[in-house]
This record gives C-alpha cells, structure tokens and sequence, in this order.
C-alpha cells in the first residue's frame, strides 16, 4: 500500500466511515485494513475507550446492575461462581 492510499485510509477512518465501506473503495479487504489500523497506529472505535475516561468503580457497579436486570434464574446460576476455591491454597 503507497503512502498516498494510508493517508486516505487514515483520514477515511478518522471520519467514522465503516471498514467495509473504506474496503470497498480502496479494494482491500477488512482484515488488511484492520492490520494497517493498527500498523498506523489509529484508536480503534468500537468498545475500546469509554468515552468519558476510564469509569469509577460506583459507574461499574450501576452497569454490572443494569446488565444484570437482564439475566434469568438458569444465567444467574450459571454465571455465579461462587467463593474462591481453596483446593489449592497453601495449608
């Protein structure tokens, strides 16, 4: 890839367009794309940084609550894992 078509992809992904799209018009595919990303150094965009910094353990509490409002009794059951086991603690 020439100097000139990374500076389009930077500038295209700064811009928020979609990988896909930014494939379709430069004619790479994504996982080329998701590699020179990474190779330019660009933040990723999806889930990667929280928007407002890095949240406070209260902020991660009320999410884990709200996500949980969600679950049933058979996910509960199934995600709950209980107090450390001691199998193989020192004694």
């Amino acid at each position: 890839m020439d100097a000139r078509t990374r500076a389009k992809f930077a500038r295209l992904w700064n811009d928020g367009i979609a990988l896909e799209e930014i494939a379709k018009q430069l004619r790479y595919s994504t996982s080329t794309l998701a590699k020179m990303r990474m190779q330019l150094g660009l933040r990723k965009r999806y889930g990667a940084e929280p928007e407002d910094g890095i949240p406070t353990p209260d902020v991660i509490r009320i999410r884990c609550l709200q996500q949980q409002t969600n679950w049933t009794d058979t996910d509960r059951k199934l995600r709950w894992q209980g107090p450390p086991h001691t199998a193989y603690a020192n004694g």
